[in-house]
């Protein structure tokens, strides 16, 4: 694809999966066209972006910047700061949308297969199936190339400082954790896609007996094991939790925003999938990675994980912490 603007304005402001997916798409569109980029997403997400030797610039906003007449007043902001800068739209929600039609230079959006995900979820079509097959890196990708490059080419990156991996080293030495560590992250958006607690504290359970080094990272309101010296939930920054990940063998994980860190730092990702699919394309993406997705004749049922279940979730249920616990200790032996 021919190119003619050198600067773009990337927009994506949430979530926080979705953002660290964008990562390895810019490094690859950086490199393969010479380009440079400005990155506009939400405040709390953007120290994903800190490093970014493809990032020139990170424009973060909040929610209150986001209503209507403060969205406004914002896109003005930016047509100043980005002057002559296309705008690739890896989002195409609202805010998205409103910008698109008065921006003063090219604009460029991603397929989002909307449609072609809803359709699949009701039909189960394989001929569907197959149109989902590109995963979200090269989806975006699309927005600027007329091929969509390789899964591998296109591997979200977190790019580290050095004193913050020394933070890391010194942080789990502190602890008295002897390798492999295991990461664990129980938490996720919508109640149905999270494994049980039980399940958890089960798997934990099992990995005391084998004396295994483990960690809970996450944000959440209830931590998994409160005032636990090994339950990381609410102490530790989204840098922090991006530099423990990367002094970790292993990360297990619900279909989250973590997930894809563990892979944007090269460590071998364990997630469990249920109400969600693989079609959706948000899943890791790493050579180590593995999703675990039981075949249930209901699942997918929802495109977000956010329905209400009316058979008891049998669908993360029927993924025993036996099952998990015996795939880690093979990943462990490998």
């Amino acid at each position: 694809m021919n190119l003619r603007n050198q600067n773009w304005l990337v927009i994506r402001l949430s979530a926080l999966g979705d953002v660290v997916l964008t990562t390895g798409v810019l490094a690859y569109l950086g490199q393969k066209y010479n380009l440079n980029f400005y990155f506009l997403t939400k405040k709390s997400f953007a120290p994903v972006l800190d490093n970014n030797p493809y990032v020139q610039k990170t424009i973060s906003v909040t929610n209150k910047d986001l209503n209507l007449l403060a969205w406004l007043k914002r896109i003005n902001e930016l047509k100043k700061d980005c002057p002559h800068f296309g705008l690739l739209d890896l989002h195409q929600n609202l805010r998205s949308k409103i910008l698109k039609p008065i921006w003063p230079g090219p604009v460029k959006s991603y397929p989002k297969f909307s449609l072609t995900r809803r359709a699949y979820l009701l039909t189960r079509s394989s001929l569907l199936k197959k149109r989902l097959e590109l995963n979200v890196p090269q989806r975006y990708a699309l927005a600027l190339c007329d091929d969509a490059p390789n899964i591998s080419d296109l591997r979200p990156r977190v790019y580290l400082r050095k004193e913050e991996n020394l933070w890391a080293q010194e942080f789990v030495a502190g602890k008295g954790l002897q390798a492999p560590i295991i990461c664990l992250h129980p938490y996720a958006t919508h109640p149905a896609k999270s494994w049980p607690k039980e399940f958890w504290l089960k798997l934990i359970e099992m990995m005391d007996r084998h004396s295994l080094s483990w960690l809970v990272l996450g944000q959440n309101k209830r931590p998994l094991i409160p005032d636990h010296p090994q339950d990381l939930t609410n102490k530790t920054s989204l840098r922090q939790t991006i530099a423990i990940l990367a002094r970790s063998q292993h990360l297990i994980t619900n279909d989250s925003g973590p997930m894809h860190l563990g892979t944007a730092v090269d460590t071998p990702v364990l997630a469990l999938f249920g109400p969600t699919s693989k079609e959706w394309g948000f899943y890791p993406s790493g050579e180590k990675d593995m999703v675990v997705h039981l075949q249930n004749p209901c699942s997918p049922c929802s495109l977000h994980g956010q329905d209400r279940c009316k058979n008891d979730y049998r669908c993360m249920r029927n993924i025993s912490p036996e099952m998990i616990f015996k795939l880690l200790l093979k990943r462990i032996a490998a």
